[in-house]
């Protein structure tokens, strides 16, 4: 069973995919609600992203978290 510390991309928690794959460090997702949350107690109304052009950074920008 593959154990990793820093592997913190969303695409590894598909079990489908990563049946037997664990990580000591959570998922990114969390990182980006997280940042999410805080715009939206916040009030901004205008947030500008930068990213990547790599698989890390354009995963994030694809998918980004429910703004509820």
């Amino acid at each position: 069973m593959p154990v990793s510390f820093f592997s913190t991309s969303p695409e590894l928690s598909n079990k489908q995919r990563f049946e037997y794959f664990t990580r000591t460090i959570p998922s990114d997702h969390y990182q980006v609600q997280a940042m999410v949350d805080i715009v939206l107690d916040i009030g901004w109304s205008y947030v500008s992203i930068i990213y990547e052009e790599s698989n890390y950074g354009i995963k994030v920008r694809l998918s980004p978290p429910e703004m509820d």
